[in-house]
């Protein structure tokens, strides 16, 4: 079996460090008719727990959330993409800061 061979409408976005965010863009918006499907997320709690929310665009609905534990991770594969409105960023915002702490989503772009 050969390694993966990504395609131009996947994506993989990642955020690391001890800061607390609000409203991080992940992945920018995409042209008008396309949507971000998510479909893989990996957290780390960190050194503290605190909740971790994918946002719908800046300030936007969650569409998934957690609260793992501190010094625990969180994976989750998708059977059935997230799908967030069409032309809207994917944002991440967090309760608080954890030391050590992580986000790495992967997904892909396509016409809604």
């Amino acid at each position: 079996m050969g390694q993966k061979q990504w395609q131009s409408n996947q994506f993989n976005a990642r955020v690391a460090g001890d800061t607390a965010w609000t409203n991080e863009s992940l992945r920018k918006a995409p042209a008008g008719g396309l949507g971000i499907y998510i479909t893989d997320i990996n957290v780390n709690a960190g050194a503290t727990s605190r909740t971790w929310s994918l946002l719908d665009g800046s300030g936007g609905t969650a569409v998934w959330k957690a609260t793992p534990a501190a010094n625990t991770s969180i994976h989750v594969s998708l059977a059935v993409p997230i799908r967030l409105t069409a032309a809207t960023a994917l944002c991440l915002t967090t309760s608080g800061d954890s030391v050590g702490a992580s986000a790495h989503v992967n997904g892909f772009i396509a016409r809604r």
